[in-house]
């Protein structure tokens, strides 16, 4: 798969979810402002900054497609990376604002009790887990992409869709609530969206941690490295591996190693033995990959400034 049939399926992706996100939007609101309910209101309020983070998304796919240049030798991966953590700022934003809401009819309930508002009805009960499974949906959907692009932040844009989803089932739980158990449980539907607020916040946290490590250039994941390590232990010519480092460019995987190998092997026969090692290696990465091997012979003592692992 190209890079240019990549950038077009994660546009296809964001596109698909930002339409649904309109669409629910209108439901929730329509049905929150008609109903009175808080938590319907704050997730039409979320539905609708989601829209900022599906176009973040949708120009960090186009940019981070376009292909290597001599100005960016290791490709515009970062830009995704940056979409990436654009999604986990959204989170912060919606979070934030969803406890606001909440915390502002907790209070005016203690103020005036709970026989000043509206009861809610059945119906916003029915927004809230059509909404819920939409996203799981959509969730499942964007997830199955983002597996066969291997993209970040395709995988953080669908995992939003996911805390959409159970985000949307405890609403739905405080909503169920208000309805069903009568004026004195009309709190639990701010208090359901303050815990929300609280799992959505949470889960940008981690969204951006990913982002940062990609970001600050962190090395990549210990069973990265142990997959690499086990493949060029794979190959009996290589009789010793030191000086390896890993990270990722956004899609892009980028491996630096040094190898050992016997001090009378030709430059042809390294040369086999290296294709050898990353075509086991696009095996896992695909094509989105970037080897540089420094060869040693056996006989030589070569002392590397760089960690032994």
């Amino acid at each position: 798969m190209t890079e240019k049939d990549k950038e077009r399926y994660s546009r296809k992706v964001t596109m698909v979810g930002g339409l649904f996100n309109v669409v629910l939007a209108l439901l929730k609101g329509g049905v929150g402002i008609w109903s009175g309910s808080a938590a319907l209101v704050s997730g039409a309020v979320h539905s609708l900054s989601d829209l900022i983070g599906d176009g973040v998304v949708f120009v960090g796919a186009l940019l981070g497609g376009s292909r290597q240049d001599e100005r960016h030798p290791y490709g515009h991966g970062k830009y995704e990376t940056l979409a990436t953590l654009g999604v986990a700022v959204m989170l912060f934003v919606a979070g934030f604002g969803l406890a606001w809401e909440a915390v502002q009819q907790i209070l005016e309930i203690q103020e005036s009790g709970a026989s000043s508002l509206r009861p809610i009805p059945v119906i916003a009960l029915t927004a809230v887990l059509v909404t819920a499974v939409v996203k799981e949906l959509l969730y499942r959907w964007s997830e199955s992409w983002a597996s066969r692009l291997n993209s970040l932040m395709l995988r953080a844009y669908a995992l939003h869709h996911r805390i959409d989803a159970l985000g949307s089932l405890a609403v739905g739980a405080g909503v169920a609530g208000a309805i069903f158990l009568g004026p004195s449980a009309r709190i639990l539907d701010p208090v359901t969206a303050l815990i929300v607020s609280f799992f959505i916040f949470s889960q940008g946290v981690t969204i951006a941690k990913g982002a940062l490590a990609q970001l600050l250039d962190m090395s990549a994941a210990r069973e990265e490295l142990d997959f690499i390590r086990s493949a060029v232990q794979g190959i009996p010519e290589f009789q010793e591996l030191h000086a390896l480092r890993a990270r990722r460019v956004g899609n892009l995987m980028t491996i630096e190693m040094h190898v050992k190998v016997s001090g009378d092997m030709t430059v042809s026969m390294t040369e086999r033995l290296l294709t050898s090692l990353e075509d086991k290696l696009s095996e896992r990465y695909g094509r989105e990959l970037l080897v540089t091997v420094q060869v040693e012979p056996e006989d030589r003592d070569v002392e590397s400034t760089a960690s032994v692992f």
